[in-house]
């Protein structure tokens, strides 16, 4: 899940898909669009995780606004 919403927000026009959600496992078909180094997406992954618990604090909040 994370490695594919990374991906999407590092090269939203590309076009990928991910084996087993694994780093080894993405398929790069953009040939026009390079793809993202390894640690580009980890960094995005980690990043995307530390934000989770916000993102679900924020929709908990507007479920009872």
């Amino acid at each position: 899940m994370y490695i594919a919403k990374a991906l999407t927000e590092l090269s939203p026009k590309a076009q990928w898909r991910v084996i087993n959600n694994e780093i080894g496992g993405i398929v790069w078909e953009s040939e026009d669009i390079t793809q993202p180094s390894n640690s580009a997406i980890e960094a995005k992954v980690a990043e995307l995780k530390a934000a989770e618990p916000m993102r679900l604090l924020r929709i908990e909040r507007n479920k009872r606004l």
